[in-house]
């Protein structure tokens, strides 16, 4: 459908000091859309008219969205939803709010999404948000809040997702999100929470998605006591977490995706996810770990994908990682490692992807290895490799990229390897010849 668009004209002034509020109006894809143009730095409440012209056929009843196209104001003026009642699509940025009082949105009972990112919000009343029964996105972050009033959400009943990234919250009262039973994707990142309450999430039975990341969260081993059955992805990267207590996944049966990257953990112990039989993907990487216990990946046997870069490994136990059968990648890129026991990799026959990049390793020999028919990338740049056992390039016969560039005995990058593998095969032939 064409693109229409109209410029308004400013027809009212609120009052002195020039406030004003206006909109040019845009018709596409069966959105009509109010551009909002609103000057009212000092808060005032009292405009009587929102300048402006409709496109010919429409009127005020059809406007079904505001976007802010410049200005600022501290508050919400309630004429914005007095005038325009049929909102769906409320998006105001960069505005400079500083509040969210009783009245700013008394007249919008049709919102369903409402973005209010990237503002100065230190409060929201207890009722700001008691008329938006229908609406399933709430957007509030990059603001300034602290806290958040323990009722703010009871009507929000359809709510699916709520982000409340980029604030400053040290915590949150206990039952805040148990009106949410609908609650899908939860966002509560980079703010000040030191830890997770168990009472938080204990009526959030839909709830798939946490994002937690970068907060100052130290886990208990009730942290995630409460059964989530419907939990699939958390995040805890970039917090303070220096371990892993026993029972802190307990409750996460479910979950698949696990992010804990950028903590503080120095050491894996046995059993540490044994709660989490059906995860996928895990990533434990850019922590000082120096040690991984036999069996500290026990119970994971669904995992595909393990990330361990940049941490401090220096040696490979041959029980660091077993029964992890259907695991297809693990990234070890950016370690220490000088040494790896004979059988480290024999208990994952699936592999496509070995990431050994930026290491210390001088020899690779075959016996770390166990089957490598499912091989397609090896990658061993950066290390000090000076010999190499032929029979792991022979047995990798569906190799499809080897990285070798910076080692000793050979320096390139050996790309479509199954093509130029005869080839390759010669200019390795320092690095086979250095194994006896």
């Amino acid at each position: 459908m064409k693109l229409l668009i109209f410029i308004c004209l400013l027809l009212a002034v609120a009052r002195a000091q020039d406030p004003s509020l206006s909109c040019n109006y845009r018709s596409f894809n069966q959105i009509y859309q109010c551009e909002l143009f609103i000057n009212n730095p000092n808060g005032f409440d009292n405009f009587t008219e929102i300048g402006g012209i409709h496109l010919e056929g429409f009127g005020d009843d059809d406007v079904n969205s505001i976007y802010n196209r410049y200005g600022s104001t501290t508050i919400l003026p309630r004429i914005i939803c007095d005038t325009f009642r049929n909102i769906t699509l409320f998006q105001l940025f960069r505005s400079q709010l500083t509040e969210i009082n009783d009245n700013a949105f008394s007249g919008c009972s049709q919102i369903r999404q409402l973005f209010l990112f990237s503002n100065q919000i230190n409060s929201i009343s207890e009722n700001a948000f008691a008329t938006l029964r229908e609406t399933d996105y709430i957007g509030l972050d990059d603001n300034f809040l602290t806290t958040l009033p323990k009722n703010v959400f009871a009507n929000q009943q359809n709510l699916t997702d709520l982000m409340l990234n980029f604030n400053s919250f040290n915590d949150l009262p206990a039952g805040i999100f148990r009106p949410l039973q609908k609650l899908q994707r939860l966002s509560l990142g980079h703010n000040n929470i030191s830890e997770v309450n168990r009472e938080w999430f204990a009526t959030n039975s839909d709830l798939t998605y946490l994002y937690l990341q970068g907060n100052r969260i130290v886990l208990t081993s009730d942290s995630f006591a409460e059964s989530q059955p419907s939990l699939r992805h958390l995040f805890l990267g970039g917090n303070e977490i220096s371990e892993i207590p026993t029972g802190a996944f307990a409750g996460l049966a479910n979950l698949t995706n696990l992010q804990i990257h950028s903590n503080n953990i120095r050491e894996i112990q046995e059993n540490t996810f044994a709660d989490l039989n059906q995860l996928r993907s895990l990533d434990i990487s850019a922590n000082p770990i120096e040690k991984i216990d036999d069996g500290a990946f026990q119970g994971l046997e669904s995992i595909t994908s393990l990330s361990i870069l940049h941490c401090r490994i220096r040696t490979l136990g041959s029980h660091s990682f077993e029964n992890l059968a259907n695991l297809n990648s693990i990234d070890l890129n950016f370690n220490e490692i000088e040494d790896i026991d004979a059988g480290t990799f024999a208990s994952m026959p699936n592999l496509t992807y070995i990431g050994l990049r930026n290491n210390r390793l001088k020899t690779i020999r075959r016996n770390i290895f166990g089957a490598l028919t499912e091989l397609r990338v090896l990658d061993l740049d950066g290390n000090i490799v000076n010999a190499l056992e032929r029979s792991i390039i022979d047995d990798a016969a569906n190799l499809e990229t080897l990285y070798f560039s910076g080692n000793l005995c050979a320096n390139s990058h050996f790309s479509d390897f199954i093509i130029n593998r005869a080839t390759y095969l010669q200019m390795l032939e320092v690095c086979f010849r250095n194994m006896t």
